[in-house]
Formats: C-alpha cells, structure tokens, sequence
C-alpha cells in the first residue's frame, strides 16, 4: 500500500508548514510546541548537525537536520510515533530510527556543558550544597 500522503512532507508537514508559521506569527506558541526558543533550537542544531545529518540520493530527499530535531524534541514531550509519523509525514520506521539518533547527539554534545559529573571530593560537596539550598536534596 502506497502512502501518497507522505510525500506531500515538505509542502505539508508540520516542520516546513506549522513550525514556518509559529516561527514568524506566534513565538510563543513556537516555544510551546517545541519546548525551546527559535534561537536554541537553531543553536541546538548547529551542534548536532554533523551527527544526524543525512545526505540525499537518487531516491529521496533527506529529511533536514532541523526537522529530525523537531520530531525528537516533540516525542520528548510526549508525542508519540504514531501521531508524530501523521504531523511530520514520516514513516514511523523512520522516526524509530530519527529519536535515537537525535537523543545519542544531543548527549554526545551537550554532556560536557550541561551533564557535567563532579570529579572531586570538592565539587560534590559543591553540588550536593547547591541541591541543599534549591530544596531538591532527597535520599534515595
């Protein structure tokens, strides 16, 4: 069975339809949907891009850094493969592969910044103070 649907993506799709227009009517709704600002999202990609960027061939275009990230960040918060697949007019094949794949880049880029492990004695104590006065210290 052909899905003749999925091929309308770049004219119809949320990426290059609803996402185009949040971005230049609605800011607010554009931070909503994906959880983040135009200008992180942009920077986001710039870091990852050369982890998930595929190339075109002879069969299709390849689907945009942009738009993997997209779908990744709306499955984070809490879209499924299914609606995903019918929003963004990608296979949900696809999409099985896109999420892991964005998720192990944005790891990969970001630990060092923003995933920092204490290394010493001192700056757990350091860490462990901070989560004392935040109120967010617990025994687990």
């Amino acid at each position: 069975m052909r899905r003749h649907w999925i091929k309308r993506r770049a004219q119809l799709g949320a990426y290059n339809q609803l996402l185009s227009e949040l971005e230049n009517e609605d800011p607010e709704c554009y931070r909503n949907f994906l959880r983040m600002k135009h200008e992180d999202f942009q920077y986001l990609c710039n870091k990852i891009s050369p982890a998930i960027k595929k190339q075109d061939t002879n069969m299709r275009l390849a689907i945009s850094v942009e738009e993997r990230l997209a779908i990744t960040l709306r499955f984070l918060a809490s879209d499924s493969y299914r609606s995903l697949s019918y929003l963004f007019r990608v296979p949900r094949q696809t999409i099985s592969k896109i999420i892991p794949e964005c998720c192990e880049a944005i790891y990969r880029f970001l630990k060092e910044d923003y995933m920092k492990v204490p290394s010493s004695e001192d700056e757990w104590k350091k860490y462990l103070k901070i989560l004392e006065i935040n109120g967010t210290f617990q025994i687990w």
